[in-house]
């Protein structure tokens, strides 16, 4: 997910369902969407800035705004993140990149890029679809069966079954990000 602005409007909605009407934080975030640690700083923002319920019920636009943000600057605006989605959305072979693939080629660290698909909700998995039987694979397994049906529990004791598998070293077959 994107991160969004809320606007004012909504935040002043969210803070007047809790102040005024006293419904409960997880009420009014599920009414308006704003979150409830939000709708708690703006409460605990209005409060500080003078805010009183009785002698000053009036909501000003300083209770809602926050200055900047500490921290690192974000190496990937949601522009960025929206093309970046795009991009891997658009077919098979760009949902099956790795990575460090996709680092490379946004000019981006991998773990900005793992960060930002996690926040759009995509996962890579693998299909498990297997393709269906041919009727000459079907008589082939039935011919087998027969030629075996006869066979006493202690011959079936001494067969081993495996099951052949291929690995390419170095990559991941079948992976794409749902």
């Amino acid at each position: 997910m994107v991160n969004r602005q809320i606007d004012t409007a909504a935040k002043a909605q969210a803070l007047c369902l809790v102040e005024f009407t006293g419904k409960s934080l997880r009420e009014a975030e599920r009414l308006t969407g704003v979150s409830a640690r939000l709708i708690s700083r703006y409460q605990a923002k209005a409060q500080e800035l003078g805010f009183d319920l009785v002698h000053a019920p009036t909501f000003r636009d300083r209770f809602f705004a926050f200055g900047a943000r500490s921290g690192r600057p974000r190496t990937c605006d949601n522009a960025m993140q929206l093309a970046i989605v795009k991009d891997l959305q658009s077919g098979a072979d760009e949902r099956a990149q790795l990575l460090d693939d996709l680092a490379a080629k946004w000019k981006i660290s991998r773990s900005v890029i793992a960060w930002m698909l996690k926040q759009e909700g995509l996962n890579k998995v693998k299909p498990s679809m297997k393709p269906g039987l041919t009727d000459n694979m079907k008589q082939a397994r039935y011919a087998f069966c027969m030629k075996y049906t006869d066979k006493d529990l202690e011959w079936w004791k001494n067969v081993i079954w495996t099951n052949e598998t291929s690995v390419v070293l170095g990559s991941r077959r079948g992976g794409c990000r749902v």
